[in-house]
């Protein structure tokens, strides 16, 4: 027994803190679609239903949500939402639909330049560990404006995106939504609740290698998870949230370019840093000269590190045009930058570098999976048209693509701890 100044005690045996709100599924993700043909001229309401794992029991849980996306690289950064958004949402679970309440109510108004929103804990609602969830959520923007898209559904799950002009939404059911369903639509960023325990949970930071939709095939690997990043840290039970966009620099994932991105951060006990081929790609002036590259780096590492966070850095992919569909390595050109003892070598070298000076927690290799050994530089082959890469920049779908690395990434966060 200790005793406080005011005469109080406490057991220190009997008294334990709860763990921290985290993430707690699989699935999450920042939206990264342009509202192009969105216009809301004819539709005002976004229904959705997306898929995604509770891998531990879970209990305080709420969805996190923004009005924001990331556009095309010409922007390099986050975009505010197009209009104001009201949402309302639940959460589908074993049969039954938990209304999400914010401050108490079922809606929320949230501004184009408004931060993250983080729902009341929904009443009623635990998780047991390993079970299937469906984020139910509706959109409503004012007739003539714009609604912000970007969450691929993915139909054999029973996905949805439905635009309409209806005055409900459909959140509090269950099962298939009714209506024709687009490719992308408006979704809340990610499920957050209370593990029994604190565990592992990954904000991924990437470019179109970790986002996947330009490459994987559309139904992912079933789950809704597209490439190798996604589908490893489901099948190794790992909640994670990605902050992705096709052509995605390093520069645009900054805490100063990405602010509300970089809210979801506190969530998630790593920060994995996939991006960087785009930046590399470039002219070498301005912000993407190797020491720009590296000081930007340098940024998001020293951001995560002082949010408590672990930081892993992915090393860069090679990069190359061919002249017969990547069959051999003799036929492949590295691209300016890329080739032996440039700046992609020189920057992987600089994240090992990092981390004997203590500024990473560890840098992950899947070049061991895509790169010919015996031809530095260049993508793996044998013989076949585009066994490593489609295009000389992204994994293919073929044997020795991406599905090659699920394996090895499931390896490396095998030894992650909190």
């Amino acid at each position: 027994m200790v005793t406080l100044g005011l005469g109080l005690g406490f057991n220190r045996q009997t008294r334990k803190r709860k763990p921290p709100l985290q993430l707690i599924s699989t699935g999450g993700q920042t939206l990264g679609q342009s509202t192009t043909g969105l216009s809301g001229t004819t539709t005002t309401r976004d229904d959705g239903r997306h898929f995604m794992k509770v891998p531990h029991d879970a209990t305080d849980i709420r969805m996190l949500y923004g009005n924001f996306y990331f556009n095309s690289s010409s922007s390099l950064n986050e975009i505010n939402g197009p209009s104001t958004i009201t949402v309302d949402g639940a959460v589908e679970y074993a049969g039954v639909a938990y209304p999400q309440l914010f401050d108490g109510v079922s809606t929320k108004a949230i501004t184009s330049a408004a931060g993250l929103v983080l729902g009341d804990s929904i009443a009623g609602l635990s998780i047991v560990g390993g079970s299937n969830i469906f984020m139910r959520h509706s959109t409503v923007v004012p007739l003539g404006q714009a609604h912000p898209v970007g969450r691929l559904r993915q139909t054999p799950l029973l996905e949805a995106n439905i635009f309409t002009t209806n005055a409900s939404s459909q959140t509090n059911g269950v099962g298939a939504m009714i209506g024709t369903t687009t490719p992308f639509g408006f979704a809340p960023l990610a499920v957050i609740g209370r593990p029994a325990t604190r565990r592992v949970s990954i904000a991924l930071l990437g470019d179109s290698i970790a986002d996947a939709n330009s490459y994987d095939v559309s139904t992912g690997d079933g789950n809704t998870n597209l490439g190798s990043f996604a589908r490893a840290f489901f099948a190794s039970n790992i909640p994670f949230v990605k902050i992705t966009r096709g052509s995605m620099r390093i520069i645009g994932l900054t805490p100063t370019n990405a602010p509300r991105s970089w809210g979801i951060i506190p969530y998630c006990s790593h920060v994995v840093v996939q991006a960087g081929t785009n930046d590399l790609a470039q002219p070498a002036s301005g912000d993407y000269t190797l020491a720009a590259i590296q000081a930007n780096y340098q940024t998001i590492w020293a951001a995560a590190r002082a949010a408590g966070k672990k930081v892993i850095q992915v090393k860069i992919l090679p990069r190359t045009t061919s002249t017969n569909n990547f069959a051999n390595a003799a036929n492949q050109t590295s691209v300016s930058r890329f080739g032996v003892g440039q700046d992609r070598d020189m920057l992987n070298a600089w994240f090992d570098a990092q981390v004997i000076a203590g500024n990473l927690d560890a840098v992950w290799d899947l070049n061991t999976v895509y790169e010919d050994a015996a031809n530095l530089g260049k993508w793996k082959t044998n013989g076949t048209a585009f066994f490593a890469t489609s295009d000389g920049t992204h994994p293919s779908t073929n044997a020795g693509g991406f599905t090659a690395s699920v394996a090895t990434i499931q390896s490396l966060t095998a030894g992650l701890v909190v």
